[in-house]
């Protein structure tokens, strides 16, 4: 029986992989707390399996679940809910902007792109579209602080969002 005390939500872990669970609306360090159902607990082992530390990643798929049948992620691993602003839902907000305003393929060519270029300020979304519009509609349509350009906060958060999206896009539409 899950706890009626939770709240559905969807979340990102720290690499911007998306999932369903439950939180309390706790937070450790600034990250979510929150649990999966063993529906959703195959999921994300498989997403957060390492093979380069089977060990650890062996001991982690080992959990078992606490009395209500869930698997806490809570007090330990960097999860966000999906209601929060930070960097990881911008980051999927900004990718879900240029899924709206360019087409599958000039999303590959941007992976492609992307995992030629070795310099890492480049992004090839530019070569699409004002890709900074793109983050812009996104920060606006999270419903987040107004965007400030003199803050290095906000610049801090816009850029690593940038870096998410980097990955969140090879992931989605690369080879």
């Amino acid at each position: 029986m899950i706890n009626t005390k939770l709240d559905n939500v969807r979340f990102y872990d720290a690499c911007g992989d998306e999932f369903d669970g439950y939180t309390d609306g706790s937070t450790w360090n600034g990250w979510s707390n929150v649990w999966v159902d063993a529906h959703e607990w195959p999921r994300l082992v498989a997403a957060w399996h390492d093979p380069d530390d089977a060990e650890r990643s062996a001991k982690f798929a080992a959990r078992t679940p606490d009395a209500d049948g869930l698997y806490s992620l809570g007090f330990e691993f960097c999860t966000s809910v999906d209601d929060e602003f930070t960097t990881y839902t911008l980051a999927h907000g900004f990718v879900n902007v240029l899924r709206e305003w360019l087409s599958l393929d000039e999303l590959r060519q941007v992976v492609e792109r992307n995992a030629a270029q070795t310099d890492p300020m480049i992004c090839h979304t530019h070569d699409f579209c004002d890709a900074n519009m793109a983050m812009d509609k996104a920060w606006r349509d999270l419903d987040g602080p107004e965007f400030d350009a003199a803050s290095q906060a906000h610049a801090d958060i816009w850029n690593s969002a940038w870096d998410h999206a980097r990955v969140l896009l090879a992931r989605r539409y690369g080879a």
